[in-house]
């Protein structure tokens, strides 16, 4: 017998013993009368269960995605990750930033003295000199709107229960929203990381007068400013080039655009301005120079037109230029950055509990559905003036 049935003999058997005690203690009737009055109420009760109308149940039941705590952290982890900037740690991943960090930048000058056992103070040669900034990211947020009733009658769509005539959408299609959000989302984190400007870093470049010495802004420079990607952080790049006006500022190389034919030269050109110490294998950190992706190809036209090989080396997946690694990254076509990767900080915070991924219904009446997923983002530099800026 199927439970429904046996669910429904036992509300019967509930209804009859009510009736028969009901009877008994109104009329005070004979007990045996009263037994038999419950049994006939049970088994016409029981006849007629069966035939009662059936309440309409679709079973169109969600049970939200939403991460939070640890899950959010695995989560924002992951999006992160998705990208070659932070997949292959280009740079120093600072993930813990839920308001501010202050970050600390110091250096030493020091010259050749003659011992004297009692120094006075005019003695004292060399200096120390401290920097502050902060570290302070924006809030960023994933959010979009999608009718998953779209998909409904493709694969990602599935039975709802018995009910063949109300599908609903399957676990892989609320996987799918999040991975391919995660990916695009992850992308545009590097490239904001790397380029674009706010409104009002343009501001500034634009009453800045371009020039050729290194304590102004290059003309190239500062075309680059005025046109790039509109955004709510400065993009390292932007943030470079503005330490023009600054003592320890970044070191500017100005070539030609380069092509397939004349890209071992321009490259020449920006390995020659590095300080000599960053090539030194006792570096504090490893060299890179930072270029567009459209370079890739050009060293490997150039690479086949060559007579010797030895400039541009690949193996694998690894591209160098006279030992130099080179990784390509969403930078504006004709620039590139050399200098120590870890000295480039992006600074984030996934751990707050405020940062969460969430799937759900816009509302209880609705099919439409949302995605949101809030995250902080910022990018900073120290020691500016290791870096060399080429533009052309």
């Amino acid at each position: 017998m199927k439970t429904k049935n046996i669910l429904n003999n036992l509300v019967a058997l509930l209804i009859a013993v009510a009736i028969g005690s009901l009877a008994s203690a109104s009329t005070g009737a004979n007990p045996d009368v009263c037994i038999g009055l419950s049994v006939v109420a049970m088994v016409t009760l029981s006849i007629a269960f069966p035939k009662l109308p059936k309440a309409v149940a679709y079973n169109l039941t969600y049970a939200p995605m939403l991460y939070t705590g640890e899950f959010a952290e695995e989560i924002h982890n992951e999006i992160l990750f998705l990208n070659k900037t932070i997949d292959k740690g280009l740079v120093r991943l600072m993930d813990n930033i839920n308001q501010s960090m202050y970050l600390t930048e110091s250096s030493v000058t020091r010259v050749s003295q003659a011992y004297k056992s009692s120094p006075v103070s005019g003695d004292a040669a060399g200096g120390l000199a401290l920097a502050d900034k902060i570290l302070q990211p924006f809030q960023f947020m994933i959010y979009d709107r999608f009718t998953p009733n779209t998909v409904l009658l493709s694969r990602l769509g599935k039975k709802n229960g018995a009910n063949t005539a109300f599908p609903k959408v399957s676990d892989e299609y609320q996987r799918l929203i999040l991975e391919l959000y995660g990916k695009k989302e992850s992308e545009l984190m590097q490239v904001r990381f790397w380029d674009g400007a706010t409104a009002a870093t343009v501001v500034t470049a634009t009453a800045a007068v371009a020039g050729t010495n290194q304590n102004e802004i290059g003309a190239a420079e500062k075309a680059y400013i005025l046109a790039a990607r509109a955004d709510e952080i400065d993009g390292i790049l932007t943030k470079l080039i503005m330490t023009y006006s600054v003592t320890k500022r970044r070191k500017k190389v100005v070539g030609v655009a380069p092509t397939s034919t004349n890209i071992a030269t321009e490259y020449g050109k920006l390995y020659a301005a590095l300080l000599p110490q960053l090539l030194q294998p006792t570096a504090s950190g490893e060299l890179i120079i930072f270029a567009p992706y459209s370079h890739l190809q050009m060293i490997n036209t150039f690479n086949v037109n060559a007579q010797f090989r030895d400039v541009f080396t690949v193996t694998g997946e690894q591209y160098k230029y006279n030992n130099v690694r080179i990784e390509f990254v969403p930078l504006p076509e004709n620039f590139m950055i050399a200098g120590i990767g870890q000295n480039l900080i992006w600074g984030c915070d996934i751990t707050n509990p405020e940062g969460n991924v969430k799937m759900d219904f816009l509302a209880n009446d609705s099919e439409d559905m949302f995605i949101k997923a809030p995250y902080t983002q910022e990018s900073a530099f120290m020691k500016a003036y290791e870096f060399v800026i080429y533009s052309a």
